[in-house]
């Protein structure tokens, strides 16, 4: 994801508890449109809950653990063990 850094002066344009900002080209058409971070993690959330229901939430789970995929407190403790390996080696 891009990053942009924006100063008072753009900010005081976004008013980011009125909902959403729409930046637009110099012609006024719309190019992008901004909202809060808070807004933009409860719509990506809502979206990925439509992509799924439980059932084939559970089947993709299965599939990924079945081909070698691991929990990610297991994959850390795997991380951790082979940093551990590496600074005894050196």
């Amino acid at each position: 994801m891009t990053q942009i850094r924006f100063d008072e002066s753009l900010r005081s344009k976004i008013d980011l508890a009125a909902g959403t900002t729409e930046l637009c080209d110099e012609a006024g058409k719309p190019v992008a449109y901004v909202v809060s971070a808070e807004e933009y993690h409860k719509l990506l959330g809502e979206w990925i809950k439509r992509q799924y229901d439980d059932e084939q939430a559970a089947q993709a789970w299965d599939d990924y653990q079945q081909n070698g995929g691991v929990a990610t407190p297991e994959a850390w403790a795997r991380v951790e063990q082979r940093l551990k390996t590496r600074e005894g080696a050196a």
